[in-house]
């Protein structure tokens, strides 16, 4: 059985599922009517459960593309801040704020609209200029912050899909 990062909560799906390319995901997602991805399991409450079908897209390959020019940077959702921040560090770029534990992950983050540090910090939601995911029939999306969308589906609490990208702000 599977457990969140504190050992309180009992997760009870009947399937884990890892797939290890997009089009496996987008094959478990199309095939299964109910699925729930699910990170680090940093949750404090069983929004992390799934009753059937959870994924954990660990397996999937990561990136961290810098796009200078429009000072961007495109990240895997399943990579946690302490992965992350260190790619893009190499590369002379940071993050506005910064989630204060490095094992939680940048889609959980963001779906849950994670405060950060600092006091006067928006929360790591306000980083996102894009969304990529895949919808319950497995077709790939990508919405930015000019489609009036976009706002409704950042915090989506995982109900705007699986998300498989973002491209967030970043500075020097």
């Amino acid at each position: 059985m599977a457990h969140n990062w504190s050992g309180n909560i009992t997760f009870g799906e009947s399937q884990l599922l890892q797939p290890t390319s997009h089009a496996e995901l987008q094959e478990i997602v199309a095939t299964h009517k109910k699925v729930r991805v699910r990170g680090s399991a940093h949750s404090f409450n069983p929004i992390a459960d799934a009753s059937e079908i959870a994924l954990n897209l660990q397996r999937l390959p990561k990136v961290c593309e810098v796009d200078e020019n429009r000072r961007l940077v495109r990240v895997s959702a399943q990579d946690t801040y302490g992965e992350f921040i260190p790619k893009l560090h190499q590369q002379g770029w940071a993050l506005s704020n910064l989630a204060s534990l490095p094992h939680i992950s940048i889609a959980g983050s963001v779906a849950t609209a994670t405060h950060g540090s600092g006091v006067s910090n928006q929360n790591l939601a306000s980083q996102v200029a894009a969304i990529e995911y895949v919808d319950a029939r497995g077709i790939s999306h990508t919405i930015d912050e000019r489609d009036p969308r976009f706002h409704g589906l950042v915090v989506g609490l995982g109900l705007t899909g699986v998300v498989t990208h973002y491209r967030l702000h970043i500075e020097p």
